[in-house]
């Protein structure tokens, strides 16, 4: 269950984050957003303002967690909210500002994505142990798509293992790439910009993924719709800066179908956020990520029956 505001003792986190500071009284401003079960809270101060994050009782460890990757992104020359201060579930953040990825303009956007791209390779090149997504990882986004997208938003029923030449095929794909580190979710909303860099946040479930996995999550976004020809071109850059395979048709086909298998996972997570959560603004976010994954899967005849399926529904 979810931390409230009432489960965290609201008073000795704003008593132990003006300690920190060094200061005598401050007023926390709640910060809103999908965090999961953190909370977090803006401090004001004169020379600057801080992040003031607290993790429900019991989760230390993943505050340890996250301070641990966060040492590590940036001794890779990444710029992440390295801790100023940690106690037990408790910690102070550096403020990055509210200037996502997402709100840069068309006529700078890909010297931005440029630089998140660069990122990806630095990503890549962390020397941690982190576990490898397996087979449990790929069911569970087939799993959304079925349960959430298709029989409980569309109202569609499958036979049984209609789609399972479909998903044979989106995870063989998938296995057979390289594994590398990776941020898992990494958007334009997780990247923000800070001066002349790029800033990345919420790293906390880094893991081995596929090659393309982080590549494909910045260019097809859910949340930037980037054109063709924007896309095309930091496909190329993202084959350049990586070191696995030297052929750019073989990386083109690892990023179309690891993209599919994503945003058959997020289609079952937006509505899952609807229908469970009562989260339905991302409702809006499902008809773009259709027709991205829709544009991408009638290049592949392999995934002709995924195509005709949902081309049937509204």
């Amino acid at each position: 269950m979810a931390a409230t505001m009432r489960d965290i003792p609201f008073d000795a986190l704003q008593s132990w984050a003006c300690s920190q500071l060094g200061l005598q009284s401050a007023v926390l401003e709640p910060l809103t957003g999908d965090a999961g079960t953190r909370r977090y809270w803006r401090l004001a101060q004169p020379q600057g303002s801080t992040i003031v994050v607290a993790y429900p009782e019991g989760e230390a460890s993943q505050a340890s967690h996250f301070a641990f990757l966060a040492h590590a992104l940036a001794q890779q020359g990444i710029r992440v909210p390295e801790p100023l201060a940690i106690r037990d579930t408790w910690m102070l953040l550096p403020d990055l500002g509210d200037q996502p990825l997402s709100t840069v303009s068309h006529e700078l956007r890909l010297a931005w994505y440029g630089k998140a791209v660069n990122l990806i390779a630095k990503i890549q090149q962390l020397n941690l142990p982190l576990p490898e997504a397996g087979l449990p990882f790929v069911k569970r986004k087939r799993d959304l798509f079925q349960d959430w997208y298709l029989s409980r938003h569309l109202g569609v029923s499958l036979e049984l293992g209609q789609l399972d030449g479909i998903f044979s095929y989106l995870f063989d794909n998938f296995f057979v790439q390289p594994k590398v580190p990776a941020h898992r979710d990494y958007h334009a909303r997780n990247l923000h910009r800070v001066g002349d860099e790029l800033a990345v946040i919420d790293f906390q479930d880094l893991q081995l993924l596929p090659l393309t996995y982080d590549a494909v999550s910045l260019i097809r976004d859910s949340y930037v719709d980037l054109s063709e020809a924007e896309e095309n071109t930091l496909i190329t850059q993202a084959f350049s800066r990586q070191a696995f395979t030297k052929d750019p048709e073989q990386f083109r086909r690892w990023f179309d179908l690891t993209g599919i298998l994503r945003q058959i996972k997020i289609l079952g997570i937006f509505c899952r956020l609807h229908y469970q959560d009562g989260k339905s603004g991302y409702l809006n976010d499902l008809a773009p990520t259709r027709q991205k994954l829709l544009r991408v899967a009638r290049r592949y005849p392999a995934l002709d029956a995924l195509v005709g399926l949902l081309e049937e529904t509204p």
